[in-house]
């Protein structure tokens, strides 16, 4: 494990974090990780409780899912339930987000007539709104794929 320690920067007020202190030999990468994650924790906790909140939130929303993957229900509440925690998880961890600057740019590089260019641009954002969800309504707990 290498002995250089990048920083660690709050999102929430700028604050560059120590993290865990010196690499201490033997220890396992896990147990790190955790003096990490401590370490943040006690910060989100002392200057940004709603932050921890939400991400406790989200942590018990993806504790939930897991356990229900383990079982089958035709029950259209804990199905709608689910669906709407899947897509709650989805929204809040998703890194990517594709403006529609992005793809106008990238449909820009094709060598296309302006009506062609139009008709790919608005394909791909229909199918980034699709898999992105934008329509913020969980689909239904057996949905036809589109």
């Amino acid at each position: 494990m290498s002995s250089i320690t990048l920083p660690i920067n709050c999102r929430h007020c700028g604050k560059i974090m120590k993290t865990a202190g010196p690499v201490i030999i033997g220890e396992k990468p896990e147990q790190r990780t955790a003096r990490q994650m401590q370490a943040l924790g006690e910060h989100l906790q002392a200057d940004h409780p709603e932050a921890l909140m939400k991400a406790v939130m989200i942590g018990a929303q993806v504790q939930g899912m897991l356990l229900m993957q383990n079982f089958e229900t035709s029950d259209p509440t804990i199905t709608t339930h689910m669906d709407q925690m899947r897509y709650e998880i989805h929204h809040n961890t998703r890194r990517i987000r594709i403006p529609d600057a992005s793809i106008a740019l990238r449909v820009s590089k094709i060598e296309l007539s302006p009506d062609q260019a139009q008709e790919v641009a608005q394909a791909m954002r229909e199918m980034r709104d699709i898999l992105m969800e934008t329509d913020r309504e969980p689909e239904p707990a057996n949905p036809t794929r589109q």
